[in-house]
Protein backbone atom coordinates (compact mmCIF):
# COMPACT_ATOMS: atom_id res chain seq x y z
CA UNK A 1 0.00 0.00 0.00
CA UNK A 2 2.81 2.26 0.66
CA UNK A 3 4.44 1.87 -2.71
CA UNK A 4 0.78 3.03 -4.44
CA UNK A 5 1.03 5.72 -2.94
CA UNK A 6 4.15 7.23 -2.63
CA UNK A 7 3.60 6.46 -6.71
CA UNK A 8 0.97 7.63 -6.78
CA UNK A 9 1.76 11.11 -4.89
CA UNK A 10 5.10 11.23 -7.67
CA UNK A 11 2.97 10.94 -10.73
CA UNK A 12 -0.42 12.83 -9.74
CA UNK A 13 1.04 15.84 -7.41
CA UNK A 14 -1.35 18.06 -5.02
CA UNK A 15 1.19 20.86 -5.88
CA UNK A 16 2.03 21.58 -9.91
CA UNK A 17 4.38 24.00 -9.06
CA UNK A 18 7.49 25.45 -6.94
CA UNK A 19 8.81 28.94 -6.79
CA UNK A 20 12.31 29.54 -5.29
CA UNK A 21 13.53 32.97 -4.82
CA UNK A 22 17.49 33.56 -5.68
CA UNK A 23 18.66 34.42 -2.40
CA UNK A 24 22.20 36.11 -3.47
CA UNK A 25 23.19 36.11 -7.61
CA UNK A 26 24.15 32.47 -8.73
CA UNK A 27 24.59 30.59 -11.61
CA UNK A 28 22.23 27.82 -12.57
CA UNK A 29 22.85 25.47 -15.52
CA UNK A 30 24.66 28.22 -17.31
CA UNK A 31 22.26 31.03 -16.82
CA UNK A 32 22.98 33.76 -14.58
CA UNK A 33 20.05 34.22 -12.02
CA UNK A 34 20.32 37.53 -9.99
CA UNK A 35 19.25 38.11 -6.45
CA UNK A 36 15.35 38.37 -5.73
CA UNK A 37 14.61 36.69 -8.97
CA UNK A 38 11.59 33.89 -8.94
CA UNK A 39 12.44 30.69 -10.39
CA UNK A 40 9.71 28.02 -11.28
CA UNK A 41 10.18 24.80 -10.98
CA UNK A 42 7.27 21.78 -12.56
CA UNK A 43 7.22 19.17 -10.15
CA UNK A 44 6.35 16.80 -12.71
CA UNK A 45 9.62 17.06 -14.84
CA UNK A 46 11.45 15.97 -12.03
CA UNK A 47 8.85 13.42 -10.57
CA UNK A 48 9.51 11.72 -14.31
CA UNK A 49 13.06 12.39 -15.06
CA UNK A 50 14.35 9.54 -16.78
CA UNK A 51 18.05 10.31 -15.51
CA UNK A 52 16.54 9.94 -12.26
CA UNK A 53 13.80 7.33 -12.66
CA UNK A 54 14.93 5.17 -15.35
CA UNK A 55 13.26 4.68 -18.49
CA UNK A 56 9.97 3.92 -16.80
CA UNK A 57 9.39 7.45 -15.55
CA UNK A 58 6.33 8.10 -16.71
CA UNK A 59 4.64 4.87 -16.12
CA UNK A 60 3.05 3.71 -12.83
CA UNK A 61 5.39 1.32 -11.31
CA UNK A 62 5.02 0.79 -7.72
CA UNK A 63 7.55 -1.84 -7.46
CA UNK A 64 10.60 1.09 -7.69
CA UNK A 65 9.32 2.17 -4.08
CA UNK A 66 10.00 -1.50 -2.60
CA UNK A 67 13.51 -0.44 -1.16
CA UNK A 68 11.74 2.96 -0.22
CA UNK A 69 12.10 6.54 -1.48
CA UNK A 70 16.14 6.68 -1.34
CA UNK A 71 16.05 2.91 -3.48
CA UNK A 72 13.90 4.53 -6.14
CA UNK A 73 16.23 6.66 -7.99
CA UNK A 74 19.22 7.78 -7.93
CA UNK A 75 18.52 11.56 -6.28
CA UNK A 76 15.82 10.90 -3.58
CA UNK A 77 15.71 14.68 -2.79
CA UNK A 78 14.07 15.33 -6.33
CA UNK A 79 10.90 13.13 -4.82
CA UNK A 80 8.72 16.26 -2.83
CA UNK A 81 5.02 14.75 -3.09
CA UNK A 82 3.84 17.74 -0.62
CA UNK A 83 5.94 20.53 -2.74
CA UNK A 84 9.27 20.96 -0.74
CA UNK A 85 11.17 19.68 2.47
CA UNK A 86 11.19 16.44 4.19
CA UNK A 87 7.83 16.10 4.10
CA UNK A 88 6.60 12.94 3.12
CA UNK A 89 3.20 11.04 3.65
CA UNK A 90 3.47 8.36 6.02
CA UNK A 91 1.37 5.44 6.11
CA UNK A 92 2.47 2.46 8.39
CA UNK A 93 0.43 2.40 11.07
CA UNK A 94 2.57 1.01 13.69
CA UNK A 95 3.17 5.12 13.41
CA UNK A 96 -0.45 6.01 14.45
CA UNK A 97 -1.02 6.91 10.94
CA UNK A 98 -4.06 5.07 9.25
CA UNK A 99 -5.38 5.04 5.88
CA UNK A 100 -9.10 4.72 5.34
CA UNK A 101 -9.04 3.47 1.52
CA UNK A 102 -13.07 3.84 0.59
CA UNK A 103 -13.62 2.00 -2.93
CA UNK A 104 -15.68 4.27 -4.81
Amino acid sequence: MTMVIHESRRLYLPVPVVLWEALADMELRGCNVPKGMNIWSLLVTLHTDPENWGHSGLKFNPERFVNGITGACKLPYLYMPFEVGPRVLVIEPENGVNLLVKKL
